[in-house]
């Protein structure tokens, strides 16, 4: 997304979805999707949930968790539900 404000870098930092391996109760394998955030090494910083993020690392985003960047007053809120995604076994 496009943020125009001076304390935002071009590439400020990136929301990646990640396939996390699961298990259920009968031993079928099946992946959630899940959003993380990073902040790519910005001047100003990319805040969540009001405490300024470590560059460089992944923080997985929960429901209602919300996001700033630099010293931008405007709120990101996540709104996101889990994607499972389950593996069509092979019926030969």
């Amino acid at each position: 997304m496009l943020i125009e404000h001076p304390t935002c870098s071009g590439q400020h930092a990136v929301i990646q979805f990640r396939e996390i391996p699961k298990q259920d109760q009968n031993g079928e394998y099946y992946t959630v999707i899940k959003p993380y955030l990073m902040d790519l090494e910005s001047t100003n910083g990319t805040f969540l949930n009001g405490e300024q993020i470590e560059p460089a690392r992944y923080y997985e985003l929960l429901p209602s968790d919300v996001i700033k960047f630099g010293k931008s007053t405007r709120e990101y809120v996540v709104m996101r539900e889990d994607v499972e995604v389950h593996n069509e076994s092979d019926s030969d």
